[in-house]
């Protein structure tokens, strides 16, 4: 029998240009209800998300230290559209498209790499660092090369976060940079190096792990190492001694000059937002298979006793940073059924690879963690995807998921 619906606050309206089908599935969510199987495996939807979403939001691509120097570059891809990130000679980070501006071939074929300028495979017209074209062999002499750079993708880098935005609709960064600038002062995640960096083809909609990225439930049966190393994360510790020990990281925060702000932000633009600092459970200090500390501590932090700064921004960026390292998720769609969630480890810039840290052990919570999220939305999308799936109801504690839904039915009902 299924459940009663409980009445949306705030109507899902708009959506003119949608199809009759499409409007009426987002008429029949029912708020506090996961969505209707369409919405995680329909390729109409898929395309969707896409344009309605993915292309309209800044997405998170790398860290400045993943292109340090000068030709230093990596590729990213949103559906068929290819772009390069890349450092030029006057060390700004600029993203154009990944498509020769004669026939349309792809330029950079591997994922990362360093380039002393770009050079088509097809028929070898040469751009520049800065995607300026710069040779084109056998082409007349009043050919005006000036005409035929390569297209150019909106870029912003803060704090060493790189995003890149494939439409003018995605609102200014402004306020990310205002907000978490002065957090991830300490931390000087402009001064970082790759530790370890692990890439999975995930069966499953993006939005599930979104949807699960956002809520705990799940960790007391799905992530013991987890509920562990995190105070609170099971939901079955006393609330006394939850509280208590949040009392007494805070007061610790307070005294060291750590940020305990939390941040919050939704833009009539639909940029979403969030930041927080949380501590450990007693006897660790890391996210590390015993609690102590994997590696120096990061930029000019403290102590070791400031707990996990973590931010969530829509739709693709995951960070958690414990004093000694920093890990981002990036997640990318691929198909209905189908996306790639990628996972780096950052450690202190002048930490030195088997001396200061051990790149097995900087990785081993997150590859613990992480993998097991991977399986969990496997085997959710293999559910989802039979003809007896019906939308279940969210559990109190899934305020996450619920606001996913919500922010994501928003998006596609923007003109």
């Amino acid at each position: 029998m299924r459940s009663r619906s409980v009445p949306c606050p705030t109507p899902i309206t708009g959506g003119a240009d949608l199809s009759p089908r499409v409007r009426a599935l987002i008429d029949g969510v029912r708020d506090g209800f996961s969505l209707e199987r369409p919405f995680y495996t329909d390729p109409e939807l898929f395309a969707l998300d896409l344009e309605k979403v993915w292309r309209r939001h800044w997405l998170y691509v790398c860290m400045g230290c993943q292109i340090a120097n000068p030709g230093d570059y990596v590729t990213y891809q949103l559906g068929t559209d290819r772009i390069i990130v890349i450092r030029g000679d006057d060390g700004v980070v600029r993203a154009m498209a990944n498509v020769c501006t004669h026939r349309g071939s792809i330029i950079c074929a591997e994922h990362a790499g360093n380039a002393r300028a770009l050079v088509c495979p097809y028929h070898a017209w040469v751009y520049g660092r800065d995607g300026e074209l710069r040779a084109a062999r056998m082409m007349p002499a009043d050919f005006d090369r000036a005409a035929y750079g390569l297209a150019k993708v909106r870029c912003e880098m803060i704090a060493g976060f790189v995003f890149v935005a494939f439409s003018d609709q995605a609102p200014d960064l402004a306020t990310w940079r205002a907000e978490f600038e002065p957090h991830l002062a300490a931390y000087q995640t402009d001064r970082l190096k790759v530790a370890v960096s692990k890439t999975y083809d995930c069966a499953s909609n993006w939005k599930l792990l979104a949807e699960n990225f956002r809520e705990c439930y799940h960790c007391h049966s799905g992530h013991p190492e987890y509920i562990r190393a995190v105070i609170g994360s099971g939901m079955h510790e006393p609330r006394e001694k939850v509280d208590a020990e949040h009392q007494r990281a805070r007061a610790a925060w307070r005294a060291q000059g750590v940020g305990l702000d939390s941040v919050d932000y939704e833009d009539a633009n639909g940029d979403w937002h969030y930041s927080a600092r949380y501590p450990f459970a007693p006897g660790f200090r890391t996210m590390s298979e015993d609690g102590a500390r994997v590696a120096p501590l990061l930029g000019r932090l403290p102590s070791e006793d400031v707990g996990i700064y973590s931010i969530v921004m829509y739709p693709n960026l995951w960070m958690d940073a414990p004093p000694d390292h920093l890990m981002t998720m990036r997640v990318t769609p691929r198909a209905a059924d189908r996306c790639e969630v990628r996972f780096d480890w950052f450690v202190h810039a002048d930490a030195r690879e088997g001396v200061d840290y051990d790149p097995a052990k900087v990785a081993w919570f997150w590859t613990v963690t992480g993998e097991q999220d991977v399986r969990l939305c496997e085997d959710n999308q293999a559910g989802v995807a039979s003809p007896r799936y019906r939308p279940g109801p969210y559990a109190p504690v899934e305020g996450g998921p619920r606001h996913v839904i919500r922010w994501y039915l928003r998006q596609l009902v923007k003109p």
